[in-house]
């Protein structure tokens, strides 16, 4: 008799034995790894919440760089208008739906010092103007003294008061992030420039106007780039109405197309061709020719 026969295992079975023993090794060892690597996932996150608070409250002294949790920019906006007492406060708006300054408390304190004297030079986006609570907003602010410009897309959120700081997003564009207080010179004038040329470019809506203004304001929202609807949208005009002022002003200017009513009123001065091409049309018609 062999041992084969003593232990009542065929040569066979021996080796599928051991297969599962190591099967039954492998998957301890696996269940070991999954366990570590979530012990290294959570001390990851650990590490990314802790280094988002120290972010949060860390000043870069070297650039002049404050980053401000946007739960306290309300207050942090009431500071720097002290600052400037009785100077200019300009502003890029991307939404009046949400954000520091809207409060009614911030906004009580606007209007106060507006009257003692500060100046507002206010740019908004031309679509707050499709919203009725967008609509009241600047309405309410042009009639307390806020000058105003239109733009079809305004540069991130951001607030200069006079030459001493900037309110910035902390992400460009994401007026939800948190914000950067900035007081480098070099980086303020920059902020300074970027507002005024694009204030420039802007088109001023709030004021009640003859029919030629208005008129000016319609060419002006075309070369923005506007639709029909858009422009009729925002003047409370018409759709019919729109349409029927264009076509009288390519009439006027003898042409037969847009492109061409674009070229007209830039060679006659009704159109101003701006440092920003704002529209395929203004863009064209204010550079060289070719013959």
């Amino acid at each position: 008799m062999d041992e084969h026969s003593t232990t009542g295992e065929s040569p066979a079975r021996q080796p599928a034995k051991v297969v599962r023993h190591l099967e039954r090794l492998l998957d301890r060892e696996a269940q070991r790894l999954d366990a570590r690597r979530q012990e290294l996932s959570d001390v990851r996150d650990a590490i990314r919440s802790i280094t988002s608070e120290l972010t949060r409250t860390t000043v870069v002294r070297d650039a002049d760089l404050e980053v401000i949790p946007a739960d306290i920019a309300a207050d942090v906006i009431g500071g720097l208008l002290d600052e400037i007492g009785d100077g200019i406060l300009r502003t890029v708006n991307r939404t009046v739906e949400y954000g520091p300054g809207l409060e009614d408390e911030r906004v009580r304190d606007l209007r106060r010092r507006l009257d003692d004297g500060l100046v507002m030079r206010a740019i908004y986006p031309l679509g707050v103007l499709d919203t009725a609570p967008g609509r009241r907003w600047v309405n309410a602010w042009a009639e307390a003294g806020e000058e105003q410009r239109f733009v079809a897309a305004p540069p991130s959120e951001f607030l200069i008061a006079g030459s001493s700081a900037v309110l910035a997003c902390a992400e460009w564009n994401v007026p939800e992030s948190d914000y950067l207080v900035i007081r480098e010179p070099m980086l303020i004038a920059a902020f300074t420039a970027l507002h005024e040329t694009t204030y420039t470019t802007g088109v001023a809506l709030n004021a009640e106007r003859g029919e030629e203004p208005a008129e000016t304001r319609m060419i002006d929202l075309m070369a923005l780039g506007l639709k029909d609807e858009a422009i009729a949208r925002t003047l409370g005009w018409s759709l019919r109405t729109v349409r029927r002022r264009i076509a009288g002003l390519m009439d006027e200017q003898g042409v037969e197309t847009r492109f061409q009513l674009g070229a007209a009123l830039l060679a006659r001065g009704r159109l101003e061709a701006g440092p920003l091409p704002l529209s395929p049309i203004r863009a064209t018609a204010a550079g060289p020719r070719r013959r």
